[in-house]
């Protein structure tokens, strides 16, 4: 799979809306943590299967340094 996007910024205190567009043939999702560990997950987006479309709605948070990523399910 391939992003158009490798970094996303979002503020922080601020409600955000992230489009995404799965153009691949298997299930993806995003996931936001809160530092490039992974540790703490920030949000976590609904599986979005292979051809479709979503438009995430990503809450608030107070801090302003996070990190994205694009995972897929794992079992």
């Amino acid at each position: 799979m391939q992003f158009d996007t490798d970094n996303l910024e979002l503020k922080a205190k601020t409600e955000e809306t992230i489009p995404f567009t799965n153009d691949d043939s298997v299930d993806h999702n995003i996931s936001i943590y809160e530092d490039d560990s992974a540790a703490k997950e920030l949000f976590k987006g609904t599986i979005i299967p292979g051809g479709q479309e979503t438009t995430y709605q990503v809450p608030p948070w107070p801090r302003a340094s996070t990190t994205s990523s694009a995972t897929s399910i794992r079992a």
